[in-house]
């Protein structure tokens, strides 16, 4: 049993190791797809380019705001985001403080984001 412990967790540590390598090449490129699209959605909120914000939705896209107006698909959001900047937000600005991103699966944040 000792001579067969070492060589166990030795396995487990090399497959630990290799699906970690692998996780992260494969979200290297999701990574950075997603800070650019937070990039353009400030930039987009802040100028208020409705072409750059559509060009980050599909049309099946529900965007949920804090307080609870719901958008579904890409005309739905562009025309509540529009009613919003004529209004209560027609002097705000956003800015990125933080921004941490952890991948549930490998393929997560892959099929979530359209083709740039």
């Amino acid at each position: 049993m000792r001579s067969i412990l070492p060589a166990i967790v030795f396995a487990l540590g090399s497959l630990s190791f290799s699906n970690v390598s692998q996780i992260n090449a494969q979200t290297q490129e999701d990574e950075a797809a997603i800070r650019q699209a937070v990039a353009t959605l400030t930039t987009a909120f802040n100028t208020r380019d409705d072409q750059a914000a559509a060009g980050l939705t599909t049309t099946d896209a529900d965007f949920v705001t804090v307080t609870g107006n719901w958008s579904k698909g890409s005309a739905d959001y562009l025309a509540a985001r529009r009613a919003r900047f004529a209004t209560a937000l027609k002097n705000a600005s956003i800015r990125v403080v933080d921004i941490r991103i952890r991948f549930l699966r490998p393929i997560a944040a892959a099929n979530r984001w359209p083709a740039q």
